[in-house]
């Protein structure tokens, strides 16, 4: 009987897929938002102010949940989570379509549909570090974090095949539809870690099928440096989420604004956010390869990232178009490490240490894009771009300063 048991628990590919579905359902009504900026702002009247208002309650609430959030998905399990992630998703995506009619209905909406994400995305951490080996979780984490621009590369995408012809709502109901999807195909037996296979980053872990024998422990420091450390890392997340995210916001926006076609500028947006699927992916294989580079590596995509946003606030077509690749690329590359950092300096508590580095960009994309919006409505998106680029350099510093504070804890050199 264990035997069967054993055969139908899901491989550790279907769990990266499942945890990396189940984000893009919870996220994608977000980036609809900005991806059909344009149709929006003309259908309701309202300018950039009130787009960044919409995704900051998205986040806010987000944030405000994560932790909580994390708690109850170590409560409840994976499986529970990512389904309740992705049935909240379906059911705010449909009432956005049918009464999205005025500016404070969405403001209400979008803080609901932001519960979604802190289930998905505790849930999917949970499952990758019962149901994954640790020598693959770099990968893992970078292929769930890689499916938020594959939601806005979907949003993208949107903007030429149903945004320009039939208009913004029927893009929610198509949100919709894929998020109960992923919902029913949500298997069970994600919690139940594979003995064989999965280890862990810490000693002490408390995990299913956890095997000290197997465990790699890297001379960790003390609980009071890895704590440090996270705080450390939440805060860069929320300074470097508010700059990452604000990017596929108004990106579209920004382009038309500055003579580019509406087509164009969600095509932009896709090919930028492609980049930043493959620079998650490919910062996974990098951290798998030399274990313990995920604090340093993060720093380094962050001040590319930096390096994006002045592209874009030079605003000449090519520039632009080599800053969005960068920004995007460099801006959000960097997510799937910090929660591996996070799961590995907390390797007990997974789902409550994301909920830590989740809490850090919710609040940097609640705060962000509102912003964001401010300055793009009046100083211009030059300015706007220029500002996240400096948050985007100072959450590099704090990446980097978390790495120190990890050596010390251990006695090495800084």
């Amino acid at each position: 009987m264990s035997q069967v048991v054993e055969h139908r628990r899901p491989g550790p590919l279907r769990v990266i897929v499942t945890a990396a579905t189940a984000l893009v359902a919870a996220v994608l009504p977000m980036f609809l938002i900005g991806a059909l900026g344009p149709r929006i702002i003309a259908d309701l009247g309202v300018d950039e102010v009130a787009i960044g208002a919409v995704v900051a309650v998205f986040f806010l609430a987000s944030a405000l949940l994560s932790l909580p959030g994390g708690a109850l998905t170590d409560r409840v399990g994976s499986t529970a989570a990512l389904r309740i992630g992705a049935l909240i998703a379906a059911t705010l995506s449909v009432i956005i379509a049918l009464l999205g009619q005025a500016l404070w209905i969405l403001l209400v909406l979008f803080a609901l549909a932001g519960a979604a994400v802190p289930m998905a995305d505790t849930g999917g951490a949970r499952a990758i570090a019962a149901g994954v080996p640790v020598d693959r979780q770099g990968i893992a984490f970078g292929g769930k974090e890689a499916s938020i621009p594959v939601a806005a590369l979907l949003a993208g995408l949107v903007v030429p095949v149903l945004g320009a012809q039939v208009g913004w709502r029927p893009a929610y109901a198509v949100a919709a539809g894929l998020a109960v999807v992923v919902a029913v195909l949500v298997p069970r037996g994600l919690d139940t870690a594979r003995r064989a296979d999965v280890t862990v980053a810490a000693a002490g872990s408390t995990l299913p099928g956890h095997d000290p024998a197997r465990t790699r422990s890297d001379d960790h420091p003390p609980v009071t440096s890895r704590r440090a450390a996270l705080v450390l890392l939440a805060v860069a997340a929320g300074l470097g989420g508010g700059a990452a995210n604000s990017a596929p916001t108004f990106l579209v926006t920004s382009a038309v604004v500055g003579g580019m076609t509406e087509a164009r500028a969600g095509l932009l947006l896709a090919v930028a956010s492609g980049a930043g699927v493959l620079m998650r992916l490919l910062s996974g294989v990098a951290a798998d390869r030399y274990h313990g580079s995920e604090r340093r590596l993060t720093a380094v995509l962050m001040g590319i990232g930096a390096l994006g946003m002045v592209g874009l606030a030079v605003g000449s077509p090519v520039i632009a178009g080599v800053g969005a690749i960068l920004a995007f690329g460099g801006g959000w590359g960097w997510t799937g490490l910090a929660f591996l950092a996070a799961v590995r300096l907390l390797a007990d508590r997974p789902a409550r240490a994301a909920g830590a580095i989740l809490a850090g960009l919710g609040s940097g994309g609640a705060l962000g894009p509102l912003a964001f919006g401010a300055l793009a409505a009046g100083p211009g998106y030059a300015v706007a771009w220029s500002a996240g680029a400096g948050a985007l350099l100072t959450a590099a510093v704090l990446a980097g300063t978390a790495e120190v504070v990890i050596r010390r804890g251990r006695g090495g050199p800084p």
